[in-house]
């Protein structure tokens, strides 16, 4: 004998499966779903209702059939484009884990070996540089040690640089900052200032080349919402005078245009103004989401600028946070800072060795170590090259060059 079939209707997916638990259960099985156009009732238009067909309590297996009918709408119901939008996402997510279990598989080969191999390929790390790091631990760490994790963290951190100080209070002078469109130098440059800000720091930010109101409004914004001073350059020589004008702030921050588009930051007058000015930082602000050929691209950019510093920007939503390893094989890069949400009040912070193998894995430590770090105010630099010699007033501005 047949099962008994039922029907349930419910204007929303939701809400027909929910009749269906509290009429027959959770383990009634449904044969079929359909999307219904109906009469709106006591209305003058049509509108969607799911019709669920269900046997109660079955205990045999068979497909679920998702059908559509000549006289339903395409998904223009809210409920059901949802439910195939996350469908489609599902998929994808299956499609990119089975991907990366091939991609792992690949790319382990002879480097299986290596402690770190596996924690660097599924962070994003190209091959090219994991085979840099592991033939130079093959080299440095003799045969029986080899095997251990935090022998390799410790050999790791001997590429990482970072900034010699933890204190915001350390932070002061002018600094530019550079990077491709929608890297987040903007956000990083307010939250920088809010922080320094709260410090008690007299803080200016400097837009330069805006493009558009929208920029401008939104920088006027954060001048007064954070109390700092705020200009906007639309030359070079705006500039000059705009840091001329700042030149008794204790931080100058200087927000630039896309890297890639703004031509005249590669300029000879441009880079003859930045060479000009002896103590002025320069970060560069790296999102590791993009490929390999863009971040080439911006290493060249990065050397042509003569930067001093690399900022790992947007890290909560990058798939890729081991790659900031791409940065450091080629040459050694400082960090600076780490940005890791997009909340002016949380997630960003100085850069430092934990901080960064915490990029990686969270299993990896290091033993203490002297660092290999620079200042972020280069007072200090002064100080140090005239021997500590009395008389230095390590507070002076490093703008006193530019005035």
């Amino acid at each position: 004998m047949a099962a008994d079939k039922y029907k349930v209707e419910a204007r929303s997916l939701e809400s027909a499966m929910e009749k269906v638990k509290e009429k027959f259960g959770a383990d009634a099985l449904v044969l079929d779903v359909k999307e219904i156009r109906k009469k709106e009732p006591d209305g003058l238009g049509v509108g969607t209702v799911f019709e669920i067909t269900v046997v109660p309590e079955s205990n045999s297996i068979e497909a679920v059939r998702i059908t559509k009918q000549s006289d339903e709408a395409p998904f223009d119901n809210e409920s059901l484009a949802r439910l195939k939008l996350e469908i489609q996402r599902l998929e994808r997510v299956v499609q990119s884990v089975n991907a990366a279990g091939e991609k792992i598989a690949s790319a382990l080969g002879d480097l299986s070996d290596y402690p770190l191999s596996r924690f660097l390929i599924t962070g994003g790390a190209s091959r090219k540089s994991i085979e840099v790091l592991a033939s130079s631990f093959e080299e440095q760490v003799p045969q029986a040690e080899r095997g251990s994790l935090d022998m390799a963290s410790n050999h790791l951190a001997n590429y990482i640089h970072t900034v010699n100080t933890g204190k915001w209070e350390d932070v002061s002078g002018l600094h530019f900052f550079f990077g491709s469109g929608g890297s987040g130098k903007t956000g990083i440059i307010i939250k920088l200032a809010g922080r320094l800000s709260r410090l008690g720091k007299d803080v200016a930010v400097i837009d330069l080349f805006p493009r558009h109101s929208g920029d401008i409004k939104r920088l006027e914004v954060a001048g007064d919402t954070l109390g700092v001073g705020v200009a906007a350059a639309f030359s070079l020589e705006d500039l000059k005078n705009s840091i001329r004008y700042f030149g008794e702030k204790e931080v100058v921050l200087v927000d630039t245009p896309c890297i890639l588009s703004e031509k005249s930051l590669l300029s000879g007058s441009f880079k003859n103004y930045l060479d000009s000015i002896e103590l002025a930082h320069r970060h560069f602000v790296f999102e590791l989401n993009f490929d390999d050929r863009l971040r080439r691209k911006e290493l060249e950019l990065f050397e042509t600028l003569k930067c001093d510093y690399a900022v790992l920007s947007k890290l909560d939503v990058s798939m890729s946070r081991a790659a900031f390893i791409d940065l450091i094989v080629n040459f050694p890069i400082t960090f600076s800072f780490l940005n890791g949400s997009p909340d002016y009040d949380k997630g960003f912070e100085i850069a430092s060795l934990p901080a960064l193998l915490r990029l990686i894995s969270p299993e990896l430590v290091v033993e203490s170590r002297k660092a290999v770090k620079k200042p972020l105010n280069r007072t200090q630099v002064r100080a140090e090259e005239k021997g500590g010699e009395e008389g230095i007033d390590v507070r002076e501005t490093v703008l006193e060059s530019v005035r």
